[in-house]
């Protein structure tokens, strides 16, 4: 038996291993985004609680932020965007597929209506952020930025 490569099937088994090793490389990316929006909207959820918790303290919300980020070593403005969806979506889809950055979008959604219909868009038709951005653009909240996000 020759040792020699049969090169009229090797271009189409370099394709399909090609094929496979970008295949899986996206859906481990896409692995990640999921874990990441979850893991995030859960470190939301765990600090509106805490916030709430020490509510009657004047400033707290802030000074527990400024102090998280600096122990965890996290940006605060991250922390202020986890803090922001997990209001704006209480209940996260476990079975969603949208990475963090669509959740950020959709957070800015006034309209629980909306931002219902275009997270289920944007899962349905797999829409990129910047495909979500222009199709929803005008929904924002006035300044989401001016919102108190600490109780």
């Amino acid at each position: 038996m020759s040792t020699q490569l049969v090169t009229t099937d090797y271009p189409a088994l370099c394709e399909e291993v090609v094929r496979l090793l970008l295949s899986g490389r996206q859906r481990a990316q896409q692995a990640v985004e999921r874990e990441k929006a979850q893991t995030y909207w859960e470190v939301g959820r765990v600090l509106h609680a805490h916030v709430l918790t020490y509510k009657e303290r004047a400033g707290y919300g802030e000074q527990v932020v400024a102090r998280l980020a600096e122990d965890v070593k996290l940006n605060q403005r991250l922390i202020y965007q986890m803090l922001e969806v997990y209001r704006a979506l209480p209940i996260l889809n476990p079975g969603s597929k949208l990475p963090w950055t669509h959740y950020r979008r959709l957070s800015r959604i006034p309209a629980k209506a909306e931002r219902r219909f275009y997270a289920q868009e944007a899962a349905r038709a797999g829409w990129t952020i910047r495909e979500l951005e222009e199709r929803s653009i005008g929904l924002d909240a006035v300044d989401s930025a001016s919102k108190s996000l600490i109780c």
